[in-house]
């Protein structure tokens, strides 16, 4: 796996190279009541997207992996959706690649946390839930649930994850491949057994 760091704009561009290709998160960034507090995610049933910010692949507190080759699209019908009026359709462009949307977040080495999202697709589809550590900065590795196959009916997938020592941010990172894959109800939180 090659890693490397490169200055963008003052900031700081992380490229990854993943399955997928490579994952950019430009200047990562959280936003925390306080340094000692955890992010929540923003916008995890996608109700406050607007088409607007779709068509030009940016989704309201999500980014898109420009390094994989997918589309999103939003679908605003609350017949289509988990809960709520919306949801997300993820399109991978390229049958051996997958399409990552995804948040950075912040957090406590050693804590356990449990990130799920919930997904369906019209044919056979593989989704997982992906995270990409990063230390002070630098990428770290990966690690990710099982792919979890989705057709017809809203399937959640779950993923426990504790964080080596010297991690202090993740992106949690919803993964589509194979089929357009509705997406929605996405959390992040300390895990409760």
């Amino acid at each position: 796996m090659k890693r490397s760091r490169k200055s963008f704009y003052g900031g700081v561009v992380l490229v990854a190279v993943l399955a997928c290709g490579q994952l950019y998160a430009e200047s990562p960034t959280v936003e925390t009541a306080n340094s000692s507090q955890e992010a929540s995610l923003k916008n995890p049933g996608f109700e406050e997207c607007v088409q607007e910010e779709v068509k030009s692949q940016t989704v309201f507190g999500w980014q898109l992996n420009k390094a994989c080759p997918s589309v999103v699209e939003l679908v605003d019908d609350k017949e289509k959706a988990h809960s709520g009026a919306k949801c997300i359709l993820i399109k991978p462009q390229a049958a051996d690649k997958e399409g990552h949307l995804y948040q950075v977040l912040p957090v406590v080495a050693g804590k356990k946390y449990a990130l799920k999202f919930w997904a369906k697709a019209d044919a056979e589809a593989k989704v997982k839930a992906v995270v990409y550590q990063y230390q002070k900065k630098a990428f770290a590795g990966s690690v990710s649930s099982n792919d979890v196959p989705v057709s017809g009916k809203w399937a959640e997938i779950a993923y426990n994850y504790t964080p080596p020592e010297g991690v202090a941010e993740i992106a949690f990172v919803i993964a589509v491949t194979d089929r357009p894959t509705h997406v929605d109800d996405a959390s992040f939180g300390e895990f409760q057994p």
